[in-house]
């Protein structure tokens, strides 16, 4: 039973587990130390944290986050206005999706 005031553990755990193994810093940090290794991760961010997200573009990091079809450019543009807005780490470009 979740209390007043409380986050559901699901997405506090989820959220905390990415940024916990240290391959990705808090969202207040330093974005410019780490990146994302690829699109999926980095979607997955975004839908498991406190982040105010349309519906069109909850849609769309669903997408990313289950289909293995690489990015378009528009797509990755996209992607990246949505990290740098909720703060978090930008996607590695090199050997990710």
């Amino acid at each position: 039973m979740t209390r007043k005031n409380e986050t559901p553990a699901g997405k506090a755990g989820a959220r905390s587990d990415l940024f916990a193994n240290g391959s990705l810093n808090s969202p207040n940090s330093d974005k410019t130390t780490a990146q994302f290794p690829n699109a999926r991760e980095a979607a997955l961010a975004l839908l498991c944290g406190s982040y105010r997200l349309t519906r069109k573009a909850g849609q769309f990091l669903g997408q990313l986050a289950v289909d293995p079809t690489p990015m378009s450019e528009a797509q990755g543009d996209w992607l990246a206005k949505l990290l740098d807005k909720n703060g978090l780490p930008d996607l590695a470009r090199e050997g990710g999706q």
